[in-house]
């Protein structure tokens, strides 16, 4: 192997892999054949020289003329989106050949970092090895996590991006694998846990269902994953955790399985303890394993124990220093605790993530690092701001679906905060981007907050056509009912449907639905039962800012001083009125508008109107 192709380059937005023959701009493969590719190395490996024509051609095709290397300049300067007649990366040198003018950045292959976000997967040992400790590595992974003696490079190299967190990476050598064999019933799995991570559903499904084609090639361990994740995917946590507690009992020491296990077991209060169980095992077994080290952040941040979360950052070892998704709940417990500018702080670290002082591959960091943004911009009632964050996510969101995805969580936003024409408008421009099933439920969920009754039974209508399975979803069904006889002023039929929601909900909670249940409680006069549930969702604060929209905890708040105000408990109002009011100090204006004249800045709400 040359020495030139030890190498990855890196120019502008862009990184060329020579072994892999893989240009990739941001975290996306971009497509070129395998003649263009090694002109294209070519070129940048001898970047700030002319390369001569006849160089190039003998280099590539032997003895072809021009015409092959000009249509290969050509294809080059497209995938670049490179203008000929004002360059940016390749320069025609007149009578002579072409010269690479863009500055080239070279890393050793063997030195290259990853990054990730969501739940993590637990796969390899430290990062900078030497060969005799890789190869102890090697053989301690396969005793713990079961690999196989004969999985493939791609695979293996795709777990070790896992390991510190580079998903676009993990992916791109996952596409590798899959080109070489698509039976690799394990990768199509590894894509499957990435995407749903990624919260890119659609392509996880699609992931498990060619996973499911396959079956008959998993091991048995390999078939309870793949139910779990099934199980997972359509919101059965307690199936879910189950199939995993199948996979602990089967290996005891497999820190994938503790770590899956706890990553879904968490999301259920009456589970968090065995959540916290099998994570101390995990670290037992392998304390410097960054996912589990995270999981065990996120789990304190639902337990709201914040304090905690931040000591136990602060605490790091200095190998974990260099994982940026630690920066994730850092960053939640922060804000949790008002100190918005540590918040702040944690997400710039994740927004410019570096490992070994380079800068993490792909863009999953950096656009989790802005939604983080979005929701703080949501919980302090700066609407505006938050709009224009989230249209630039859209903007710059790598599919059709991820910004739809965008979109719609904008629209949530605006419906809950008083804005449903808006919202309206705004799931309408998510469904001429995408149809995919989860558009398509999300769609229906924003459509029925903002009470557009036909759009959201149309967008129904076409989402169970898409997801077979969805008609069975009740709770979700009676959200949407209960929401649509809100809107429609229907507040004892609404009370209904989303009582039923809210009960049939497996384990975690809805607080979105709670939220909704809240208000058709005021709308009735039903102010104990408001009260009862507002101080739940407002006492389950880490849980509600991890899963929920950010401007629901604040509106939590305002909505629980009404419900003071209306029985009587005059200081509890305005206590809780003032903690609504330290958050939305900086609110926009008009979301302070008093819908009648009883609304009192200095006082609080006087009458039932939400902000």
């Amino acid at each position: 192997m040359s020495s030139e192709n030890n190498h990855l380059y890196r120019f502008g937005e862009f990184s060329l892999d020579p072994i892999k023959q893989v240009l990739h701009r941001g975290g996306n493969r971009v497509q070129l054949g395998s003649k263009d590719i090694h002109v294209l190395h070519i070129l940048v490996a001898a970047a700030g020289t002319t390369v001569s024509k006849d160089e190039l051609t003998k280099k590539v095709w032997g003895e072809v003329g021009d015409n092959s290397l000009n249509q290969a300049i050509s294809a080059i300067r497209k995938a670049l989106s490179d203008d000929p007649k004002h360059p940016t990366y390749i320069k025609t040198v007149d009578r002579e050949g072409f010269r690479f003018i863009e500055d080239v950045k070279h890393e050793s292959r063997f030195d290259k970092t990853k990054t990730r976000s969501g739940r993590r997967i637990i796969w390899t040992l430290a990062l900078a090895m030497t060969v005799v400790i890789g190869l102890f590595g090697w053989w301690l992974r396969a005793e713990r996590l079961g690999n196989r003696a004969d999985m493939s490079p791609w695979l293996s190299e795709a777990r070790q991006y896992k390991r510190v967190g580079d998903d676009e990476q993990a992916l791109n050598a996952l596409d590798e694998a899959l080109a070489g064999n698509e039976g690799d019933v394990e990768a199509h799995l590894e894509e499957a846990e990435i995407y749903y991570d990624l919260g890119q559903n659609d392509k996880a499904h699609e992931q498990v269902r060619k996973a499911e084609q396959n079956v008959g090639r998993l091991s048995e361990d390999g078939r309870l994953k793949l139910e779990a994740l099934k199980l997972e995917f359509a919101d059965d946590l307690e199936g879910a955790v189950a199939k995993y507690q199948l996979l602990i009992d089967r290996r005891p020491n497999d820190v994938e399985a503790r770590y899956f296990f706890a990553s879904a077991a968490m999301l259920e209060p009456s589970r968090r303890a065995e959540a916290d169980q099998s994570l101390r095992v995990c670290l037992g077994i392998d304390p410097l394993n960054p996912h589990c080290n995270e999981a065990q952040l996120d789990l304190w941040v639902y337990e709201n124990r914040f304090g905690e979360v931040l000591a136990a950052y602060d605490r790091l070892h200095t190998k974990l220093r260099g994982y940026p998704w630690l920066e994730e709940p850092a960053a939640v417990a922060s804000w949790a605790t008002d100190n918005l500018v540590g918040a702040t702080t944690h997400l710039t670290a994740l927004k410019d993530a570096r490992i070994a002082g380079a800068l993490v591959h792909g863009a999953a960091h950096r656009r989790v690092a802005e939604e983080w943004t979005a929701e703080m911009l949501l919980y302090q009632g700066k609407l505006g701001a938050a709009r224009q964050t989230f249209r630039t996510l859209a903007e710059n969101a790598p599919t059709a679906a991820d910004q739809a995805s965008e979109l719609l969580e904008l629209g949530r936003a605006e419906a809950l905060m008083g804005s449903p024409v808006t919202a309206a408008g705004v799931v309408k421009e998510a469904l001429q981007l995408s149809n995919s099933p989860t558009t398509l439920q999300g769609a229906t969920e924003v459509l029925a907050m903002a009470g557009a009754t036909r759009a959201a039974q149309d967008a129904l209508a076409k989402w169970k056509i898409s997801d077979p399975q969805s008609s069975h979803n009740g709770p979700f069904n009676n959200f949407v009912q209960g929401s649509l006889l809100l809107t429609d002023s229907q507040a004892m039929g609404a009370i209904a449907h989303l009582e039923q929601s809210t009960k049939e909900e497996q384990g975690a909670t809805d607080f979105e639905a709670v939220y909704l249940l809240v208000q058709a409680y005021m709308r009735a006069g039903q102010w104990d039962k408001a009260v009862n549930q507002l101080r739940y969702l407002t006492e389950q604060k880490g849980t509600v800012l991890l899963d929920e929209v950010g401007s629901i905890w604040p509106l939590a708040q305002y909505s629980l001083a009404i419900c003071y105000q209306r029985l009587g408990k005059e200081d509890d109002a305005s206590a809780t009125f003032n903690r609504f009011l330290k958050v939305w100090s900086e609110a926009d204006s008009q979301l302070l508008q008093p819908k009648s004249t009883n609304f009192s800045r200095k006082t609080g709400p006087q009458s039932h109107s939400s902000p």
